[in-house]
């Protein structure tokens, strides 16, 4: 009994010192950004990002800040791939993360390469931006919300004793079936965006890219660091296909990127 005991206590004193450490890591990166001694916060940064990711326990919420507070220390360093990398990375994790789109966007600005995006007509772009506002837990919470309130409603509508209290009872359960039912289709879109969108950023000054994946083949556009492409295919593990933001399909070599 005594030896159990000591193995409980010697776990929770464990867990204690590895909470105390993730908090002593984050202090001191906010210090040393307060301090604009942003190559010590990057690494630090870097160093709670990887506690997250070795703990199961901790939120994604939490890593989408900690990527935030990255790309802020890039963007002060003058880094600009490795600024968009890092707020590709937090609004992968949280699309709601707004500081990180704001900040994404201001740095885009400074980017050499401009793209025109496709054009959309504006219920897409509104549908989008919607589904957008909120990550996929959000969605599904709110998804848990609706299907309390329509259980609720049935009961209203099945005993209650007058008829408007049955009446409304009915309108909210076809309510709350519709609004269940929508939001937790926004959460299996942005479940699916999160698992099978595959985004990566150019981190070198400037790369070629090529009709097909081979280096004596036509060269296309050169694209410069910063610019955000979406992987569609990939041949062998040298090459990758991919789609940049004007809709253009083009060959990179594996090496002149890297993955949100």
């Amino acid at each position: 009994m005594i030896r159990i005991k000591q193995i409980l206590i010697g776990l929770f004193t464990l867990c204690f010192t590895l909470n105390l450490s993730a908090e002593s890591v984050t202090n001191n990166a906010d210090k040393a950004y307060r301090e604009k001694n942003f190559v010590k916060a990057a690494n630090l940064y870097e160093e709670q990002i990887a506690q997250i990711l070795a703990d199961k326990n901790q939120s994604e919420i939490n890593s989408s800040n900690v990527y935030y507070n990255l790309g802020n220390c890039y963007f002060r360093m003058n880094n600009y791939g490795k600024a968009v990398l890092n707020y590709q990375r937090a609004l992968r994790i949280d699309a709601a993360n707004e500081d990180a789109e704001f900040n994404l966007e201001l740095t885009q600005t400074k980017l050499t390469d401009h793209f025109e995006a496709p054009a959309e007509m504006f219920f897409i772009s509104w549908f989008k931006s919607l589904i957008n506002s909120r990550n996929s837990d959000t969605w599904g919470h709110w998804g848990l919300f609706f299907l309390i309130l329509t259980f609720t409603s049935i009961a209203i509508f099945r005993f209650g004793r007058k008829l408007w209290l049955r009446k409304t009872g009915f309108l909210c359960t076809i309510i709350s079936i519709l609004l269940l039912i929508t939001c937790e289709c926004f959460a299996y879109i942005q479940h699916n965006r999160f698992n099978n969108l595959q985004l990566a950023v150019v981190l070198r000054p400037a790369v070629n890219t090529f009709d097909s994946p081979n280096l004596s083949a036509k060269k296309q556009k050169t694209i410069h660091e910063g610019t955000t492409v979406t992987i569609i295919g990939a041949y062998e593990k040298q090459w990758l296909e991919i789609q940049l933001p004007d809709g253009s399909e083009v060959w990179i070599n594996t090496a002149d990127v890297e993955r949100v």
